[in-house]
């Protein structure tokens, strides 16, 4: 027969309790497991041109204003993109899809001094319901679905409502020639940097092709009349490597003598890829750390139990 010390008879309670916390903390962390799947219907390994697929952007326009020294917010926006239908055949494939820019929270809808109406107003809408775009069966690196230039008569060299090829085994080589040299007089040069790295997309560990270039404003310029000749356009531009969607985009340039727009893009919502994965990593890693602490407690809880029986 075996009794209990004096003063150790709740013992055994508490080592129930810690035993049912810890079953606790472990059903939550099988549970979260589970779950964390089911947060993206479509899979992340393949590129985002598929039928079902949408992705938002969150935009925004500012303008440094050198005569005052200050830095004056514009408008703020939301692009969309959604692919109903895609159809091959034999003379290329075709995307049926919509998209649109909505834009809100606008301080300032002008750009130029001569503009006589606001480019940009309170509420607009720059969409298509549905339209169709048309590509060749050739070696296409990127799905240019629609050149966004937001309200400016500019011709940005990327636009949120482009995919790239990034299962193309040379799209590097390719990315490179297409947009890091350009023909400055007579010669060509190279205008930026190009290379891979990782960031933190919607709360997941995404792998990124990030470039960063310098343009003459005015080799993309179609009639804005204030920009300087001397002007240079700097463009980062952050390409997920599995999807080929766009998820940063930046574009900062003199547009008159005075003022200087940054335009800022950046992913706000996808079901291309999961979301989150890397934040529930994190809480998980956390509540697993936890549990094993609350685990180790419990045995040795359990241990000097039975060194204390009689």
């Amino acid at each position: 027969m075996h009794y209990w010390i004096q003063g150790s008879n709740t013992r055994p309670v508490k080592s129930v309790m810690i035993m049912k916390k810890t079953k606790i903390l472990f059903g939550v962390v099988i549970a979260l497991i589970v779950v964390m799947p089911s947060f993206s219907p479509l899979s992340s390994k393949s590129l985002a041109l598929r039928e079902g697929a949408y992705v938002k952007w969150s935009v925004e326009l500012k303008a440094l204003d050198r005569s005052k020294g200050q830095t004056e917010h514009y408008w703020s926006a939301e692009s969309y993109l959604k692919i109903f239908k895609i159809t091959n055949s034999s003379d290329g494939m075709a995307v049926l899809f919509a998209y649109s820019t909505h834009y809100f929270d606008v301080a300032k809808g002008t750009y130029s001094e001569s503009d006589k109406s606001p480019r940009v107003s309170e509420g607009m809408y720059v969409n298509n319901g549905s339209t169709k775009a048309v590509f060749s069966n050739g070696n296409n690196y990127e799905y240019v679905l629609h050149k966004e230039s937001w309200m400016f008569m500019m011709e940005f060299p990327f636009s949120p409502f482009t995919i790239f090829n990034v299962k193309k085994a040379d799209f590097k080589d390719w990315f490179c020639d297409a947009y890091l040299y350009r023909v400055i007089g007579s010669r060509k040069r190279e205008c930026g940097i190009f290379f891979e790295t990782w960031d933190i997309v919607l709360g997941s560990r995404r792998k990124i092709y990030y470039a960063e270039m310098y343009y003459l404003s005015s080799s993309i310029n179609l009639g804005e009349s204030e920009i300087p000749e001397s002007s240079v356009i700097e463009i980062n531009v952050g390409i997920d490597r599995e999807s080929g969607i766009i998820a940063k985009l930046r574009y900062f340039w003199q547009y008159s003598q005075n003022i200087m727009f940054e335009l800022i893009l950046s992913i706000k919502d996808t079901n291309v890829f999961k979301k989150g994965t890397f934040i529930n990593g994190v809480i998980i890693t956390i509540i697993g750390l936890i549990a094993a602490y609350m685990a180790y407690r419990f045995y040795k809880k359990k241990k000097r139990l039975k060194k204390i029986r009689i």
